[in-house]
């Protein structure tokens, strides 16, 4: 039986349906039509029949009869076999030509007893590790390597090739160069690609077709490859030299040297290790002769090379270097880290990179000494890193990307002489696998390449997460101790926040906001949390009023005397949506209508509201830096959540670092859960509004003036976005009556409205009436023209409108129209929410329609008999009317809740 998995990748090309590959499975196992129905559940041996017919047609078998089942046997057999013979073979490459040439080598393999496929990535990259090599290995029958010229000295090239022939048996090494091979790769069969016999064998033994076949595959593959004719060309191009002459002059001249000393000429074991020292050498300056800019040494010996530069009056190099920290450079806090100090040119400049605080604390000595030789810096790796994965990424960097030297780095150099001459240096330590391997500095001459990492070094040290090392006196030990301790605080601030950080801080402040169901309480919890994150001297929270403006919600910080900051300081702190800092935050943006977070670590030179700017300096001592982010609801931008001033948060004073990206990021998060948390406040009021309608208009039947009086007067309670509200009946003339009507303190000339009746399609609310349809104006300036009571709209500073038929059945029974302070567009959840709110008022004036149409039926038809009618109609009173003790209740309840816009 062919394994289901498999059967699904035979069957692929004809896009069988999971239904007809179950019965296709059965089928080849054996199974009759009756069992397949009973296995599958399919309603009927016909059903089971149809599917295969499907499958007949699909596989274009026709006819009829059992024949074309052993057809489709016999195709799925024949395909699992040629899967079960297929040879898997895997083609690894170094850089862009080895890649071009293994793609080639891939198309001449494509044959049906061949499965080949190349590497994603390239085998001399630093992204890739000896587990995801072995990985891809896994069932793979043979392995074969590309060699292309440039890499067969390169080292990290020739423990990948003995690390490969090590995990798999049939490794073939293909070599498409004559340059001289090292003595580690002559020990494998080299296998030359530039021949096509040799190809031919090789595909001869992975396939076992006879030789002459497989040399007749070749030269048919290879007829018209554009890659096989380049490599030919450039075979018959290039001129092999004896090198073996240029390769011995330095051992030879060494010999030459040494001929008089006696250990030399009679100690075989001395010789050896004086002609090996030699023989390191010329490989060194081969490497430069075929590359022309980069020059290699072993690593351990760059302390005194960088010593001897700097000691070279006549070049005086300037060095700016990052430093990783007991990484590669082990070297810092010992002698020869002291004699780089004593020698460096004073305009040096070296970023040192710690891994974590206590890494720090134990560097500061060097860092003091070295301090006062040239301009140290620090920084946390965690801050280091993203920007120097920033830098590695960029696409200047990847024309160097596929050389023997392991670029891009995170750890390097700029040396520059007097002369404007320059070097980079780095470590292919920063991107080596195996730590276990041979260890090089190399430096480079190439100008392009110098240029793009001084950029590098230029962006780092600008960075908010450096900490200059600058101590004036170090005599006084107090002041020392003092200052290592700021850095260290200030360092410890700097530490990026990572994901599982942010997802904790997530999950804890949902967790604590989540089950709050005041307002204020889940503002205080907030900014206590948020100030003792991020070191701040304050933190706010802003939310729109009626008016349209942010107005502060709650404070907390300390002020320049450390002491806490009252809610009561400057309780008249608001802003308009785009003045100053905090309202630029909730200005709305043209992609999507929300806010967008602010970052000023230069907050005094903001374009700030001068009462604001004055009565903060006066508090906080002064204003430095700020950070804003918006609280966004469903549809807008409701609020704004505002920290001012880094602090160390032990002495209250202030720090010259600013907010980093790292912490907008963390802070926007924050404030999406702070934002969920008032928003779910403000939806359960929103609710609790409607169920308080309801509420009235079932209990105030008996008293329908006090029904609506509450409906309006709630509708511009102080946690909704309007000011006025007016709610208008249609009379028997089809003319709309102010049935009730209410307004904020601040709203004057009140009785100056034009507020007789409205005709079917006069003006905005007639038109209402007329289509049904609500009316929205969210600018009212732009549309001045259109309000018949345009000069009281005027005089309040009314900005918005909205007007609302009130539908009962498919009538409309009356209008609900509502003003607003501030520009505001009724977005579809507030439209939404007045919808209801209609419903429920359209319901109350068609029931009450509907009881005096009854009753005056009721009197008509009684007429005669009095003490019928009187007794009918109380009875109607009942069913209409709840009881005085559900009214009361109703009204109690009522009293007290909240509502919102």
């Amino acid at each position: 039986m062919i394994p289901p998995d498999v059967l699904k990748e035979l069957v692929a090309e004809e896009n069988l349906s999971p239904a007809e590959q179950d019965v296709l499975s059965l089928v080849l196992d054996g199974k009759s039509p009756t069992e397949i129905q009973r296995l599958l559940g399919i309603d009927s041996q016909n059903a089971v029949q149809k599917r295969l017919g499907k499958i007949y047609t699909k596989f274009r078998l026709a006819g009829a009869g059992p024949g074309k089942l052993a057809k489709l046997q016999k195709i799925l057999i024949d395909r699992y076999q040629l899967k079960l013979g297929k040879k898997k073979v895997l083609i690894f490459w170094f850089g862009k030509t080895g890649k071009y040439i293994a793609e080639g080598l891939n198309d001449i393999f494509k044959h049906p007893q061949i499965e080949a496929s190349i590497s994603d990535v390239d085998f001399n990259s630093s992204s890739l590790k000896l587990t995801e090599i072995t990985q891809s290995l896994d069932g793979i029958n043979y392995s074969i390597t590309c060699l292309t010229a440039g890499f067969s000295r390169n080292s990290w090239v020739n423990f990948a090739v003995g690390f490969l022939s090590g995990k798999i048996n049939n490794f073939k090494l293909v070599c498409f160069s004559r340059e001289n091979l090292t003595e580690a790769l002559l020990h494998f069969a080299i296998i030359d690609g530039t021949n096509q016999d040799s190809l031919a064998e090789l595909f001869h033994e992975m396939t076992g077709t006879d030789i002459q076949e497989a040399k007749t595959w070749i030269n048919f593959k290879l007829a018209n490859a554009n890659w096989w004719q380049q490599i030919i060309q450039q075979q018959q191009e290039q001129i092999v030299q004896d090198e073996s002459l240029d390769y011995q002059l330095i051992v030879k001249a060494g010999q030459k040297i040494l001929k008089d000393n006696k250990y030399f000429q009679t100690n075989k074991l001395f010789q050896k290790l004086i002609i090996n020292v030699l023989t390191d050498v010329c490989n060194q300056i081969e490497d430069v002769s075929l590359n022309g800019s980069v020059y290699s040494i072993p690593l351990e010996l760059y302390p005194r090379y960088l010593v001897s530069l700097q000691n070279d009056r006549d070049i005086n190099p300037r060095v700016q270097a990052v430093a990783i920290v007991d990484h590669v450079e082990l070297f810092w806090a010992n002698d020869r880290g002291d004699e780089i100090g004593n020698t460096s040119n004073k305009e040096s400049e070296r970023i040192f990179i710690f891994s974590d605080i206590q890494e720090y604390k134990k560097s500061t000595k060097f860092l003091l000494e070295h301090a006062f030789k040239y301009k140290v810096y620090v920084m946390m790796r965690d801050a280091y890193e993203p920007l120097a994965q920033e830098f590695c990424t960029n696409e200047k960097l990847t024309k160097w990307q596929d050389n023997d030297y392991g670029l891009p780095t995170k750890q390097y150099a700029i040396i520059e002489a007097a002369d404007q001459s320059q070097l980079l240096v780095w470590y292919n330590e920063d991107n080596l696998i195996d730590k276990r391997h041979k260890r090089f500095v190399n430096f480079s001459a190439i100008t392009e390449q110098v240029n793009l990492y001084k950029e590098a070094f230029d962006r780092i040290k600008s960075s908010q997460a450096i900490v200059p090392f600058k101590l004036e006196n170090r005599e006084n030990v107090e002041q020392v101790t003092e200052f290592v301790r700021e850095v260290e605080y200030k360092l410890y601030q700097m530490n990026i926040i990572t994901p599982e950080e942010l997802l904790e801080d997530l999950q804890k402040v949902r967790n604590e906001l989540i089950s709050l169901t005041d307002e204020n309480k889940v503002i205080d919890k907030a900014l206590s949390f948020v100030r003792k994150r991020l070191h701040s001297q304050t933190a706010s929270i802003f939310i729109f009023s009626k008016d349209g403006r942010l107005h502060r919600k709650g404070i907390q910080g300390i002020d320049a005397k450390g002491k806490s900051i009252d809610n009561q300081w400057f309780a008249t702190e608001s802003y308009a949506v785009g003045e100053s800092f905090t309202g630029r935050t909730a200005l709305p943006q043209q992609e999507d209508g929300f806010g967008k977070p602010q970052c000023s670590n230069k907050l005094y030179e903001e374009d700030l509201d001068s009462k604001s700017q004055a009565e903060y300096t006066k508090k906080l001592g002064k204003i430095s830096c700020g950070l804003a982010v918006p609280l966004n609801g469903q549809s807008k931008t409701y609020g704004v959540l505002e920290v001012i001033n880094k602090i160390n948060s032990n002495t209250g004073q202030h720090l010259s670092n600013g907010f980093t990206q790292n912490e907008i990021y963390w802070l926007s998060a924050i404030a999406s859960a702070v934002a969920t948390a008032l928003s779910n406040i403000r939806r359960n009021r929103q609710n609790q509004l409607e169920l308080d309608i309801s509420s009235f208009l079932v209990n105030y039947q008996q008293n329908e003036e006090k029904a609506y009086d509450e409906v309006v007067t709630r509708l511009i309670s102080e946690h909704t976005a309007f000011e006025v509200c007016i709610l208008r009946l249609k009379n028997q003339a089809d003319v709309l009556e102010i049935q009730a009507r209410n307004c904020v303190a601040r709203v004057v000339n009140w009785e100056q409205r034009k507020n007789e009746g409205i005709q079917l399609g006069e003006g905005i609310v007639g038109k209402v009436l007329e289509s049904g349809e609500p009316f929205i104006i969210p600018n009212i300036t732009k549309e001045l023209d259109k309000f018949k009571n345009k000069q009281w709209v005027i005089d309040n500073h009314l900005k918005s409108f909205g007007c609302f038929p009130l539908i009962y059945q498919t009538e409309v029974v009356g209008t609900l129209s509502l003003y607003a302070a501030y520009e505001y567009d009724f977005h579809q959840s507030c439209r939404e929410f007045l919808n209801r709110v209609c419903y429920l008022i359209a319901a109350f004036i068609g029931r009450k329609r509907e009881f005096r149409e009854v009753r005056d039926v009721v009197s008509q038809s009684c007429h005669n008999d009095q003490n019928q009618s009187i007794d009918l109609i109380k009875e109607l009173d009942s069913i209409y009317t709840p009881s005085p003790k559900a009214e009361k209740i109703a009204g109690d309840e009522v009293a007290s809740v909240p509502v919102v816009d």
